[in-house]
């Protein structure tokens, strides 16, 4: 006799069709998963906590022996402080005097020694990228006045070099420059402000510094940017020359170069930077003619 099932109300030949049945053993198989990642999760959290409660525990064991030392060592003190303060002065313990003297000489030694090391590292770049009073890396580094009459490439490219060495010396030296020099997504040379240093607000943008036709007076304007950076330079190691090329050169072998300095010297640096880049676009002689250059 045909019954009807609890579940489907299908009639079948048994109570429970087979789908049916076969679909309460899914249900409950999922179920008793679930129950087992909630027992896993519980069973984790518990273990966490437990940790963090020894740890807690410890800590807190740690600051328990850590204030009872204190509390021993306050009533030492107390004990031994108005027997301290009626002794005689010949049984005080002395001012260390003479081990502080040995620290600032180990300090002066220190400092000799960092300095030496960066005098080193600078010599060894100089020697490296080839730098002499003229130029660098065997490219001529002429005078603005001069430029005019040299190839616009040998002269981008040596200004690179510069540039790349500056970024070798302010490093060694631990000195920031009023403008920094660094290369842009064409990789040419950009001057960027370091705005702590610039009293002026007219050079607060990118200034490139590639020379081409078509960027003559912006190319000497960053060049004199470039110039007052080196002279900064050079004045914080105590040279002080004409030009780029000269201040460079003569501060790579100045006598006291790398040796420690205060930041607060930089405060005494006088040196204009309008006047610098006015004195740099009067000696290229922009309106003259004749101009033999390659564009780069």
């Amino acid at each position: 006799m045909a019954e009807q099932c609890c579940c489907c109300c299908t009639k079948h030949d048994k109570l429970f069709c087979h789908r049916c049945v076969q679909l309460g053993i899914d249900q409950q198989a999922s179920l008793k998963r679930q129950l087992s990642d909630q027992i896993n999760i519980v069973t984790r959290r518990c273990a966490v906590q437990e940790q963090a409660a020894a740890r807690w525990r410890t800590l807190r064991a740690e600051v328990a022996e850590q204030e009872r030392r204190v509390q021993d060592l306050q009533r030492r003190l107390a004990i031994s402080s108005p027997l301290r303060h009626s002794a005689p002065r010949s049984l005080r313990p002395p001012v260390p005097t003479i081990e502080l003297r040995q620290v600032h000489l180990e300090q002066r030694k220190v400092d000799k020694d960092i300095a030496a090391a960066r005098r080193v590292l600078i010599l060894e770049a100089a020697s490296i990228m080839g730098l002499t009073r003229g130029g660098i890396a065997g490219l001529p580094l002429p005078h603005p006045r001069e430029m005019k009459l040299r190839d616009a490439t040998k002269i981008n490219a040596a200004l690179q070099h510069t540039c790349h060495f500056l970024d070798l010396l302010t490093r060694y030296l631990f000195i920031a420059l009023p403008f920094d020099p660094g290369a842009d997504s064409r990789r040419r040379i950009q001057l960027k402000p370091n705005l702590p240093f610039i009293r002026t607000t007219k050079y607060r943008d990118k200034n490139l510094l590639s020379l081409s036709r078509k960027n003559q007076r912006g190319f000497y304007t960053s060049y004199g940017l470039l110039a007052h950076s080196v002279a900064y330079l050079a004045w914080m190691q105590g040279v002080e020359e004409e030009d780029l090329g000269a201040n460079l050169y003569g501060l790579v072998y100045a006598p006291g170069v790398a040796k420690s300095h205060l930041e607060i010297k930089s405060l005494g640096f006088s040196l204009d930077v309008n006047d610098v880049v006015e004195q740099v676009l009067e000696d290229c002689g922009l309106e003259e003619e004749g101009w033999a250059l390659v564009d780069a």
